[in-house]
């Protein structure tokens, strides 16, 4: 399944979506949304996120006198080799794994850095 040429993480008949709920700066809000949703970064993530010292590093830029990460270095080739600017990787840390239903209308509501997975349902909209 795919979403406008990307490639959609797919378990149990759901889609999986990353969501960084933490204070900043938002990670897929601010950088590009499709981050959020493609199969290839959601693979990356689930391959680093048991490594806290990589998802700590990771956000590392080398700017402000701080040496550029090993981790970062690893993120920024592994995002150009897929076709995307590097990200702002503030919040990478912080990502968890959410899932939709296919068809459920949904979106990723972010304040002051903190993204938050909102449905429908959730938006406390009413159908009859």
């Amino acid at each position: 399944m795919n979403y406008k040429g990307v490639e959609l993480y797919e378990k149990n008949g759901k889609i999986g979506v990353l969501v960084s709920p933490g204070w900043g700066a938002g990670w897929s809000t601010w950088s590009c949304p499709a981050l959020a949703y493609d199969k290839r970064v959601i693979e990356f993530w689930l391959d680093h996120k048991d490594d806290e010292n990589f998802l700590k590093t990771v956000e590392i830029t080398g700017g402000w006198e701080i040496p550029e990460s090993s981790a970062h270095k690893e993120a920024a080739e592994f995002f150009k080799s897929i076709g995307y600017e590097e990200p702002y990787m503030g919040g990478f840390d912080d990502i968890v794994l959410k899932y939709v239903k296919p068809g459920e209308p949904w979106r990723i509501s972010e304040y002051d850095g903190w993204e938050h997975l909102e449905t429908l349902d959730d938006a406390g909209f009413i159908t009859f």
